[in-house]
């Protein structure tokens, strides 16, 4: 949840009460994951090098555990999947030490893949966004090192969690633009829906004990916003829940990215001042680079 413009990671009780924030320096934090024994909670840091650091539970000090940008606990415990920033997926011991290369991704871009380890201990489960656009499924076979097609899905997020652990994920996907879970199978690739409201519907999360599913639900919001130095005042530039914007050489114009329900981007430049709006792309996970020096490009 964000405090001062930075997200910060909190621990709350399923029962209710209070969030307890566990962090407070600078940069963003996301969640990863929980330890095994659950005393920890593992999270990325976005600021400078990707890196995965732990955190004690009912608050401590962090410590960094690897560099990386995604993590899964192994069924027993004992070890930790990381996908490294090359592509590489490795298995170290629970405190981040000895790292074993298991398998190279041959292109993950400037983004991370989703890492889930099977229950039984034999396979590891990447999931990433396909050169289509769609989300890819394939599983990691730990003893042969062999990766194999386990389904892709058009419309679907990127983040799933598993259903009937080893057999079926659940996961967000967006159908005549409303964005649902669905149950996805492993084996046969069929769907069933579990909500039907107007969505968005994301990021779920089975409870342990059976009893339902947890996720969130509503749209992300926010402003864009201008601090002029000279005369320090603020101005709202643009209203849709903006991110990366990039000035141009002249300072008369800057470009920025949204991201619609369903995590498809749109980038889009503007005036200095928010006027003249113009879209240029729409895809999967783009990003802004840079503005050609005399920002015609």
């Amino acid at each position: 949840s964000p405090v001062d413009g930075y997200d910060q990671l909190f621990v709350m009780l399923t029962s209710g009460g209070d969030p307890l924030q566990l962090t407070k320096d600078e940069g963003n934090k996301e969640v990863l994951s929980f330890s095994s024994d659950g005393t920890e909670i593992y999270f990325g840091q976005t600021l400078g090098e990707p890196d995965i650091w732990a955190i004690p539970t009912l608050g401590g000090s962090p410590k960094h555990l690897a560099t990386g940008k995604s993590l899964a606990v192994s069924a027993d415990g004992q070890s930790l999947f990381l996908q490294k920033t090359d592509g590489r997926i490795v298995r170290a011991a629970k405190s981040g030490s000895n790292e074993e290369v298991l398998y190279t991704l041959p292109s993950v871009g400037l983004f991370g893949v989703g890492l889930m380890a099977y229950p039984d201990g034999k396979g590891l489960l990447i999931i990433s966004i396909s050169d289509s656009g769609n989300t890819s499924f394939r599983r990691l076979d730990l003893s042969s090192r062999q990766l194999e097609n386990s389904g892709e899905l058009p419309a679907a997020s990127g983040t799933a969690s598993w259903a009937i652990p080893g057999k079926s994920l659940y996961i967000s996907r967006k159908v005549s633009d409303i964005l649902n879970l669905w149950e996805f199978s492993l084996a046969d690739h069929s769907l069933k829906q579990i909500t039907f409201g107007t969505g968005p519907d994301h990021a779920p999360m089975a409870d342990p004990n059976g009893k339902g599913i947890y996720f969130i639900n509503g749209r992300n919001a926010g402003t864009l916003v201008l601090y002029r130095v000279g005369t320090k005042q603020f101005s709202d530039v643009v209203s849709d829940d903006a991110t990366q914007p990039e000035f141009s050489n002249d300072g008369r114009h800057f470009a920025y990215i949204t991201t619609r329900e369903g995590g498809e981007n749109e980038i889009w430049i503007a005036d200095v001042d928010g006027n003249h709006r113009l879209k240029l792309v729409s895809g999967t996970r783009l990003v802004t680079l840079a503005w050609s020096n005399d920002a015609t490009k």
